[in-house]
């Protein structure tokens, strides 16, 4: 019989072209799916041949042979063990079944992805004296021992510090992960960032070296206490016996400390979650009878001894009647309020408390603290306030009329207040007043508050009136430098240097969000800004939103860049918007806080971000240099992210880690 050529060439070419994208069939890769070097992962057949052949890990990146024992190869199953460091990616598990030259490789696409080592909790703390063994549990360490780091201020100086590591484990199959460190000696106490480097690469954590047992640093800290104990910035301080209590310059007793009052504390703190304090002062920010409440405005706003006050979503009432919050609050009623000062001299309300109910006799004095901006003989201007200071009595004792200047920090206190004016019965100087609060030269200091005075980073502005500088070395929680700006509120924690508090960390008290993209609405409350893929978000505009810099009034179809945050109600809440100006042309930026990840997509603010659409070459970490797609979304969870929409196709072309 004769055979046609052109048939033999098609059976030919057919065959070729089977064995060169042969189907994976039946074989499967788990339950591993993830790991580094020293994982061993599991291949269930069948049909993967008697006869062991090789197992071969492949990407853009790199590509290693998987080790095979003999017994670990039969038609059904293999055990294969990764040796070679390899980058962080998502790779194929090629398998080439004895005999190579007629056996098609089975290839298993993104079935496995290189993961850097993940850091998960720290025992018994994440903070210890020299010499202290710290134990870290996590994943993806690797079975060859790497290196623990620890970079802080040594003597004032950025230094970093290679610690002995006594533990060094991995589970090969679960990647579950155990090292133990040394914590070594010359490192100032304070927040540090400790670094677990393996050959894959690092992970990085805050940790606080502290001094040795029963010494604790000194520490000068002051914000809004919150709830439980005195909880201060993040710090819980135990309040012994000897413990000096002030409110209100009486003294008190730690039943009296009470959520949302503004507080400042003297004391030890042995790490950044624990302390004790020697001396402790709660003091409101004015006191008296509510004028001009408007509960339509936005924020609620009104007015006490003309200062103006604002109060929020995490502002806190006591004793009004129920419900026991802004709507419960009249004109007439005397109040005493806690909170502290913005750019314009406002007061943000952190606590506001009842004490006499409307048309009932003054319980107390009226109040108010704050800077003399202009002052006439013994007449003193704060605010808005006139303050006749004739008659009063100067403290502390020695104090006179002479010795309160214009810029100096005041409190006043008097039983009459007519049109403007109150006439104070006592005057005190407050720096003086409170000079055993005042941190010395190196020691740990902590101050919360409105951020005043910016202009750029690394530099100096004012935080609560307290001059704080910003260096290359300053790490950023809740947010990233760009996040730094005026009436935003921070946390700032470093050193005294001189009258400077150089700043180590800036933490942001509310997560920040950024959003640039284009008005699709306008709202009787702001606008809703709608990025090209199609997601839109509905934007506060408040009376206290930095307009300055946009086109008023907001027009449908225009561009906006908006930088906020997010109440506790789930508001989106703007502290600024800008007119759109990129450079180089339109484009959407959406930054907000990861809260869950599932592959490639990240949760933000309820949307889904698809990250699979971004270039290998296109993610950056904190600092902005490139990383790999796998360790962007190793770390991304919990983070602050922002994506970049560069040609406005709906799609994500950058994203980069921002905390």
């Amino acid at each position: 019989m004769k055979t046609d050529a052109r048939i033999v060439l098609v059976v030919l070419c057919l065959g070729m072209a089977a064995w060169l994208v042969a189907p994976a069939g039946a074989a499967t890769l788990g339950p591993v799916v993830e790991g580094t070097f020293g994982t061993q992962l599991t291949i269930n057949g069948p049909d993967l041949g008697a006869k062991k052949g090789k197992v071969v890990l492949s990407s853009a990146l790199s590509s290693a042979t998987l080790k095979i024992a003999k017994d670990d190869w039969t038609d059904t199953r293999i055990f294969a063990t990764l040796e070679k460091a390899l980058p962080p990616d998502i790779y194929d598990v090629v398998i080439y079944p004895q005999p190579y030259s007629t056996v098609p490789p089975i290839i298993l696409h993104s079935a496995f992805t290189v993961k850097l080592p993940e850091l998960v909790e720290f025992l018994p703390t994440s903070s210890g004296s020299p010499g202290d063994e710290i134990t870290i549990n996590g994943s993806f360490f690797g079975t060859k021992k790497g290196k623990v780091s620890i970079e802080g201020l040594s003597n004032g100086n950025l230094k970093k510090k290679n610690s002995k590591v006594t533990l060094w484990s991995m589970n090969a199959v679960t990647g579950v992960s155990e090292l133990r460190f040394l914590v070594p000696k010359g490192l100032d106490p304070g927040t540090c960032t400790l670094t677990v480097t393996n050959k894959v690469g690092s992970a990085s954590a805050d940790f606080s070296p502290t001094p040795p047992p029963g010494t604790g640093a000194d520490i000068s800290s002051k914000g809004v206490m919150e709830k439980g104990s005195v909880v201060l910035n993040g710090t819980t301080y135990s309040v012994p016996s000897s413990t000096t209590i002030r409110v209100d310059d009486n003294p008190g007793t730690e039943s009296d400390l009470k959520d949302g009052m503004v507080v400042k504390v003297r004391g030890k703190r042995f790490d950044d979650v624990s302390g004790t304090a020697e001396k402790i002062e709660a003091e409101n920010e004015v006191q008296g009878r509510v004028e001009t409440l408007d509960v339509l405005a936005l924020p609620v706003v009104f007015e006490i001894l003309n200062q103006v006050i604002y109060v929020d979503d995490l502002t806190v009432y006591s004793n009004f009647p129920a419900p026991n919050n802004v709507s419960s609050m009249a004109d007439g009623q005397f109040v005493e309020v806690h909170g502290e000062r913005d750019l314009n001299g406002n007061i943000r309300a952190s606590r506001v408390e009842l004490l006499a109910g409307v048309g009932s006799p003054d319980p107390e004095n009226f109040e108010v603290k704050g800077i003399v901006s202009a002052k006439v003989g013994s007449v003193l201007t704060v605010g808005a306030l006139t303050v006749d200071a004739a008659g009063a009595t100067f403290f502390p004792p020695g104090v006179t009329i002479n010795d309160i200047t214009v810029g100096r920090l005041i409190e006043a206190k008097g039983s009459v207040f007519v049109g403007s004016t109150l006439t104070a019965s006592i005057v005190q100087r407050e720096d003086l007043e409170d000079a055993e609060f005042e941190p010395a030269e190196g020691d740990d200091f902590e101050v919360e508050g409105y951020v005043t005075g910016f202009t750029v980073h690394p530099g100096t502005f004012l935080v609560d009136d307290r001059t704080v500088r910003t260096t290359a070395g300053t790490l950023f929680r809740g947010g990233s430098s760009l996040d730094l700006m005026n009436d935003t509120k921070v946390e700032a924690e470093g050193h005294l240097n001189g009258n400077v508090l150089v700043s180590e960390k800036i933490t942001f008290k509310r997560a920040r969000v950024r959003i640039e993209a284009t008005a699709s609405a306008i709202t009787g409350a702001g606008l809703v800004l709608q990025l090209a893929g199609g997601d839109s978000f509905g934007v506060l505009v408040t009376d206290l939103t930095d307009t300055s810099n946009a086109t008023l009034p907001f027009t449908v179809g225009s561009r906006y860049e908006m930088r906020g945050y997010v109440s506790t109600t789930g508001n989106i809440v703007a502290e600024r918007i800008d007119d759109a100006n990129s450079g180089g042309g339109a484009r959407d930026v959406f930054q907000a806080q990861v809260t869950a990840r599932t592959g490639d997509v990240l949760t933000m603010l309820g949307i889904s971000v698809d990250t699979s659409t971004v270039p290998s070459n296109e993610f950056r970490d904190v600092n902005d240099n490139p990383i790999t797609r796998a360790a962007f979304l190793s770390a991304a969870l919990d983070k602050i992210v922002k994506v970049r929409d560069d040609d406005l196709n709906g799609t994500w072309d950058k994203a980069e880690l921002e905390n």
